[in-house]
């Protein structure tokens, strides 16, 4: 059904599409349904975006084949971001320019709330048990595998005086001019060491608390292994973290809530992993908020 406006006129109709992450579902690139390709342009290449209910935004690279169009690289990231968990379901509004705004449903058929998400150790996806060689690991192995390590007394002290328990936000809604201050002071930034960019949710600073480390970069700088990282900030003050490895994809988990909760890091704000020496990171942080101008009144 078209929508009339008061004058009369038809406005133009958003167009849709849906996805079940059902278990065994690639994880790297997301198919377009190909009848849905006519809405998007023809010479589809390049950079889209999708935004998630709080308006924030992930750039995922458009790739066009013999095949379809897919969403690929900055995909998984949006995944693992939104702890997208097997069998939830995901709908797609196409709003032009490439622009998709995306709704995240719950098994239980319910809009899920991404503020209030808590990861559950029995939570693991049965699509590392279905993968096929060369797929990538489940959406929730590495998150759960995080959890699990974390309550694990054989872990460091480190790991063990962070109970990863609920961290409340005291942040108010970010206006559209903080999203777009924050987004250019981090694109700005330039260095000769190599780095990766996080924006941070819910599941990285309130509830879950690990933080996922692209794949591209770990695979260049990283061990493939467990081992311990460094993470300096700006005052020259460090934290050692966990740094695990779960069947191919890497996680900041035991150590990082301190650090988290230390650094007083909020949703929305944007960190820059910079690799400085063996194992050793400065985090850069671009915060959605100024100073003294996050908390409510």
């Amino acid at each position: 059904m078209v929508k009339r406006s008061e004058n009369g006129s038809c406005q133009d109709r958003k167009h849709y599409f849906f996805k079940i992450m059902l278990p065994g579902l690639p994880t790297q690139q997301l198919r377009i349904p190909p009848n849905f390709t006519r809405h998007i342009s023809k010479r589809a290449a390049g950079r889209a975006i999708l935004e998630d209910r709080k308006g924030y935004r992930w750039f995922v690279k458009l790739k066009q084949t013999s095949s379809g169009i897919y969403l690929g690289e900055g995909w998984q990231d949006f995944l693992v971001d939104h702890s997208i968990l097997d069998n939830e379901f995901l709908l797609f509004r196409y709003d032009g320019n490439l622009i998709f705004n995306v709704k995240i449903f719950g098994k239980n058929g319910c809009e899920r709330d991404a503020s209030t998400f808590t990861l559950k150790t029995d939570q693991v996806s049965t699509f590392s048990n279905r993968r096929e060689k060369g797929t990538s690991p489940s959406r929730n192995h590495v998150a759960c595998a995080c959890a699990c390590a974390c309550a694990s007394p054989s872990l460091s002290k480190v790991c063990r005086d962070d109970p990863g328990k609920h961290l409340e936000s005291r942040k108010r809604l970010a206006t559209e001019e903080e999203k777009i201050r924050v987004q250019e002071a981090a694109e700005s930034f330039i260095s000769k060491f190599p780095y990766f960019k996080r924006r941070l949710n819910a599941s990285n600073v309130y509830v879950g608390f690990v933080l996922h480390v692209p794949k591209w970069f770990a695979k260049s700088h990283l061990p493939p292994c467990k081992t311990k990282i460094i993470l300096n900030n700006s005052t020259g003050e460090s934290w050692v973290v966990n740094l695990l490895f779960i069947r191919g994809a890497h996680a900041l988990c035991g150590g990082w809530p301190a650090f988290v909760r230390e650094n007083k890091l909020e949703e929305g704000d944007i960190c820059i992993f910079e690799l400085v020496g063996n194992l050793e990171m400065q985090v850069h942080i671009f915060r959605l908020f100024e100073e003294g101008k996050h908390v409510d009144d």
